[in-house]
C-alpha cells in the first residue's frame, strides 16, 4: 500500500483571520475524512505536537517556500520516507 505525506505550509499566526481559521478546520476535516488510511501530514507551524495523522512542526519561517524546504529537510531524515509527496495549502480541501 502506497503512502503519502501531505506537506503543508501554515499561514504565519500574525496573517491569520477568523475565515483563514475556518478554512484550515476544514482542510483538517477533510483530510481526516479520507478513506485511504495511509497517509500522514506534516504541517509546518508555530508549535510542535504530534496528533494522530497530524505532525506539527515548529518552524520560524515565515514565507511559505522557506517552510516547504524546512519541511524537505525534516523528511530527508526520516528513515522511512513517504511513496508520494503532496503539497497542499492550509486553505485546500481534498475530497474523500
Amino acid at each position: 500500500m502506497n503512502s503519502f505525506l501531505f506537506i503543508i505550509p501554515r499561514t504565519p499566526i500574525q496573517f491569520r483571520t477568523e475565515l483563514r481559521e475556518k478554512l484550515w478546520n476544514l482542510t483538517v476535516q477533510s483530510l481526516l475524512n479520507q478513506s485511504y488510511n495511509n497517509w500522514k501530514a506534516l504541517i509546518i507551524d508555530d508549535f510542535n505536537l504530534i496528533d494522530g495523522k497530524l505532525i506539527y512542526i515548529n518552524s520560524p519561517a515565515i514565507k511559505k517556500g522557506e517552510k516547504l524546504q524546512a519541511a524537505l529537510r525534516i523528511i530527508e531524515n526520516w528513515e522511512n520516507k513517504p511513496d508520494y509527496i503532496i503539497r497542499f495549502d492550509d486553505d485546500d480541501i481534498i475530497s474523500q
